[in-house]
């Protein structure tokens, strides 16, 4: 375990560049981003990933600016390119599309979807959980998020906290494991 840890960390620190859906590839770390990278892992066809696409844009709008680099990592098994691009069209995902990198959804200790990680600029992992508590079993979903977990995390690493709460339940579909 201790041997896979440190395999990870090494990867963050001398760098991590995962295929991009269109075309090349995103140096993800280390990043240039001010204050980070979030990246949020979905699969295709998982409704409660589909529900959270407009907050994940809006948090996308309103920390980018602040200095946070966004992605959204398709983590489907067999990824299928023309499918994915098709999605990133209807949905309208305002960050870029990686999709391939088993290890970035080890990095992120990602299981779920929709799951969100936030990252040091050098790959660190500062917070990953969910993006709020919207959704209390898969496809069944509140009103209304009671927290704001992403937020919150994002908010105290930009206030010069320590995360309070560095990770979370997520609800959702399963991630597959490659």
């Amino acid at each position: 375990m201790l041997c896979g840890a440190l395999s990870l960390l090494l990867a963050a620190s001398t760098g991590l560049r995962v295929p991009l859906l269109g075309g090349g590839k995103a140096q993800v770390f280390p990043s240039d981003a001010a204050k980070g990278v979030v990246v949020f892992y979905v699969i295709t066809g998982c409704p409660n990933a589909q529900a959270y696409v407009p907050e994940m844009n809006r948090i996308a709008k309103v920390y980018g600016p602040k200095g946070w680099r966004f992605y959204l990592d398709n983590t489907d098994l067999s990824p299928d390119p023309k499918r994915m691009r098709k999605d990133a069209r209807q949905f309208g995902y305002a960050f870029p599309t990686l999709y391939g990198s088993a290890q970035l959804v080890k990095l992120g200790r990602a299981t779920n979807s929709p799951e969100a990680a936030v990252f040091s600029p050098a790959g660190a992992l500062l917070y990953h959980g969910r993006i709020d508590d919207r959704f209390y079993a898969l496809g069944k979903a509140r009103l209304a998020a009671r927290t704001h977990d992403l937020r919150d995390a994002l908010d105290e690493i930009d206030e010069g906290e320590a995360v309070k709460h560095p990770v979370t339940p997520v609800v959702g579909c399963i991630l597959p494991s490659g």
